[in-house]
């Protein structure tokens, strides 16, 4: 009897990039992609249902901050070990996604094959990240290295300010978010607060800027 292979879950919005993933993964034949989401929702239901070894998570699924969406498919499936793929800057999202439970972050730009080697590295129990972010993280852990700006703000925070940044009111993110617009509006407040901006223009061009420039 064959060896049963790692059960793989790839999570992107962009079925090409789905398309891609899955041939690179599945051509070393030490994989199986045994499922793939496009949506947060197919992203859960699939971790619950598929239990898989590893999945290969979009950072920005839909607009949304991916930090949330690794914790609740690790509530999902348990024992799935999360590597997080993204085009946004490793400075600021990958120690908030390793927070909430994702076992490594690597950047869209790498080599296709640097994602096997990431794979495999996660299943061996080791955290991915660039030489890059591993020096930035050890340097906070020892040296009490500051903060990059955004970091203050709380995953719900972020998510609300990246939905600002992609030009949603505050009614469209309270439908979004199933929130009511009063908790949005406070919300909102107090990302200003955290970022030191006095008024709405000034958020909402902080936040398409953000989005702009890929974070």
């Amino acid at each position: 009897m064959a060896p049963k292979l790692p059960r793989v879950l790839i999570v992107d919005d962009h079925p090409v990039v789905r398309m891609g993933l899955r041939a690179v993964v599945e051509q070393t034949g030490r994989y199986e992609v045994v499922s793939e989401a496009g949506t947060p929702a197919e992203a859960v239901q699939a971790a619950a249902r598929q239990q898989p070894d590893v999945m290969i998570l979009d950072l920005m699924l839909g607009g949304r901050s991916g930090a949330d969406l690794a914790a609740q498919c690790l509530a999902m499936a348990p024992g799935v070990r999360i590597l997080v793929l993204s085009q946004h800057d490793e400075a600021l999202h990958a120690e908030r996604v390793l927070s909430a439970g994702a076992h490594g972050y690597l950047m869209k730009g790498a080599d296709l094959d640097g994602v096997v080697q990431a794979l495999d590295a996660v299943l061996r129990g080791e955290i991915v990240l660039s030489p890059r972010m591993n020096a930035r993280v050890l340097a906070r852990r020892f040296h009490g290295a500051p903060q990059v700006r955004y970091s203050d703000l709380s995953n719900r925070e972020m998510q609300i300010f990246l939905l600002i940044g992609a030009g949603l009111t505050t009614g469209q993110i309270a439908t979004d978010l199933n929130l009511s617009p009063k908790t949005i509006g406070a919300h909102r407040e107090k990302i200003k607060t955290k970022l030191g901006l006095e008024t709405a223009s000034e958020l909402e061009r902080e936040a398409l800027l953000y989005v702009e420039r890929g974070g």
